[in-house]
């Protein structure tokens, strides 16, 4: 009996906690400032993908698809509502992108993909060489907005997977190269650095038409497709296991879990011990406050002082809503993307 009852208030209290968690959600300067506006998207500072929203719909207005939404970008959207008589925000918002593209609005999942995006700072037809830099960075290559490497078997999963489905792409992008892929799929880690550099990084000719190669195959939807799945699949055990340890509670809580599950090595044993030992202090916290603690475990990580920094950097834009990266301001909101209630279940 004293068990049943033991149970009940355990219960009682968790839901206790629930709504005091909601109400400090509702309560928090980033819900009341106008974050959770219902439909805004992408706003003036946005970054996408060449390929993304900003840049499909620039595409759409005339405008050179960049994926940024600069001030000729806004002036264009303005026009646009103008004349579509929608309300003249200047934002990409739900009902502008639905007059312009006819596609469902992106998601919230989108959108926090594309402030990882804009964070790393590549696209998918950026290929980088890292051999330069061995000394703290040793991922030999790394490829498009999730930085996806050569070291971690990451790049030689989408080949294969491309090679399986659509191989002229790969064979009429890479041409004479094309059976140096062919040998990269086959290996892993170190054995596939070393192989890649001595048959293309060290020899000039190839090193350049490897990368014109990979520019070409950007181009096609499927290769984006083929690289955007396997990332969604590749990062869904850290998304997983963020989840489930600190379930997510805001639309920024999944932004920042996608972006430390592309940047970080996830959530090991020992981050979370500390992460709990942090987190004991009187509850509820507010997402916000465990963000900061989150952040300030995996900022502190013995490890690479560059990957500290750039942590640093990221973090902020995801514990006080902006931040500088790459010597740029990003501002989370505009991606439409705040302290607004969302509820994630893993698949």
């Amino acid at each position: 009996m004293l068990g049943g009852v033991i149970v009940a208030i355990s219960r009682a209290v968790e839901s206790i906690l629930q709504i005091l968690t909601i109400f400090l959600i509702l309560i928090s300067p980033s819900y009341i400032d106008g974050q959770c506006a219902p439909g805004r998207l992408f706003a003036l500072g946005a970054k996408t993908s060449k390929w993304g929203p900003v840049g499909i719909v620039q595409s759409k207005l005339g405008e050179n698809p960049d994926g940024i939404l600069g001030v000729n970008t806004q002036n264009a959207i303005l026009r646009f509502q103008a004349a579509e008589k929608l309300e003249a925000t200047g934002n990409l918002d739900a009902p502008t992108w639905k007059a312009l593209t006819h596609l469902d609005s992106p998601t919230v999942k989108e959108r926090a993909r594309e402030l990882t995006f804009r964070l790393e700072g590549t696209d998918f037809d950026d290929w980088e060489w890292n051999f330069p830099f061995e000394s703290r960075d040793r991922s030999g290559a790394t490829w498009g907005p999730d930085g996806l490497t050569i070291l971690d078997n990451e790049i030689q999963a989408v080949f294969g997977k491309l090679n399986a489905t659509t191989p002229s792409l790969l064979s009429q992008s890479f041409a004479e190269l094309y059976p140096v892929v062919q040998e990269l799929k086959g290996k892993k880690g170190a054995e596939a650095k070393q192989y890649l550099r001595a048959n293309v990084y060290e020899v000039p000719s190839a090193r350049d038409a490897w990368v014109k190669a990979i520019k070409s195959l950007a181009k096609d939807a499927r290769v984006r497709k083929a690289y955007t799945d396997f990332s969604q699949a590749n990062f869904a055990g850290k998304m997983k296991t963020f989840n489930e340890a600190y379930p997510v509670r805001t639309e920024l809580d999944y932004a920042f879990y996608w972006d430390l599950a592309v940047h970080t090595s996830g959530l090991t044993a020992r981050r979370k011990t500390e992460i709990d030992a942090a987190l004991r202090a009187p509850r509820p916290t507010t997402p916000d406050e465990q963000r900061a603690v989150i952040c300030e475990i995996f900022e502190n990580t013995p490890g690479n002082k560059s990957q500290q920094q750039s942590r640093r950097e990221r973090d902020a834009v995801y514990v006080n809503g902006n931040g500088r990266v790459h010597g740029d301001l990003v501002d989370a909101t505009a991606y439409g993307l705040g302290n607004c209630p969302y509820h994630w279940r893993s698949d």
